[in-house]
């Protein structure tokens, strides 16, 4: 289904984004990039048998955990009435201290690899990205509660010191350069897809998947297959998984959750994009 843009603020995305965008169909497939996901620690549990005299407020202090906690990982006990001889979980406190101290080492070890950037009037993530020769999409990583497009005069963000060494290096030998492309921005709602929240499909993909800031990119699939992985410069790994009407040949759409991170982003030329063989 084709959806027409309509408006002044569809007039403007037509001129930031150097083209009018009539139909998006969002294709998607449930591809993961390569990516470190760092999952929570869990430590293993001990079976704690439960004495004459026991409160769980004992217990806890015996073992340096809330008692809350005790509570939250043993459901249906009863904090006013343990049952002498019945069995509780309660966490390997030496994982736990095993895994915090590690937590700190490998904290310093990050600090010791990062440099101090102040933002100066002017800034943006891309050409800072493209400055130090890294990612924005490792800035980000590193500065969870920066926005890219509220950068604060004089403020400061840390800057990976070895992100192109660590990124643009893996699996090189499984890429190939495809060439140096134009990128736009757009997003899921009605200055890109004529949708809006709450419409049926908005935001879902003809293949049920939903669009994700930070994977999603749109292609011209004659040109990059759906599905296919890629390296952007300066932006790092991305899935193409969308198409757009207006997105042809060395042309690709960049996914944003936020209509004001995509007028940030505005219009990149001549970028270099790999892929995956």
């Amino acid at each position: 289904m084709k959806f027409r843009k309509t408006g002044f603020l569809l007039l403007i995305f037509s001129i930031f984004f150097s083209s009018t965008v009539f139909a998006r169909m969002l294709v998607f497939d449930n591809i993961e990039l390569e990516t470190e996901i760092m999952q929570p620690f869990e430590p293993t549990m001990i079976d704690y048998q439960v004495s004459n005299g026991d409160t769980l407020y004992s217990i806890g202090k015996k073992y340096n955990i809330d008692w809350k906690k005790i509570v939250e990982l043993n459901p249906g006990i009863d904090p006013l009435a343990l049952v002498i001889g019945s069995t509780i979980k309660i966490p390997n406190q030496q994982e736990v201290l095993n895994a915090t101290a590690l937590n700190e080492t490998q904290n310093l070890e990050q600090e010791s690899q990062t440099s101090v950037y102040e933002i100066k009037r002017g800034d943006t993530l891309w050409e800072i990205a493209q400055k130090y020769r890294i990612t924005v999409d490792a800035i980000l990583r590193m500065n969870p509660n920066v926005k890219a497009n509220a950068l604060a005069i004089g403020s400061t963000i840390k800057l990976p010191k070895n992100d192109v060494a660590t990124m643009s290096s893996v699996s090189r030998s499984q890429r190939k350069i495809l060439g140096f492309y134009t990128l736009t921005a757009y997003t899921a709602g009605p200055e890109s897809t004529g949708k809006r929240p709450g419409d049926p499909g908005y935001g879902i993909t003809a293949s049920g998947a939903r669009a994700k800031e930070g994977v999603t990119v749109a292609v011209d699939p004659r040109v990059i297959p759906i599905g296919s992985r890629i390296y952007i410069e300066g932006m790092g790994y991305r899935i193409a998984q969308d198409t757009g009407g207006a997105i042809k040949g060395n042309k690709i759409d960049v996914y944003f959750e936020n209509v004001d991170d995509a007028l940030e982003f505005g219009v990149k030329r001549n970028v270099r994009v790999e892929i995956f063989e």
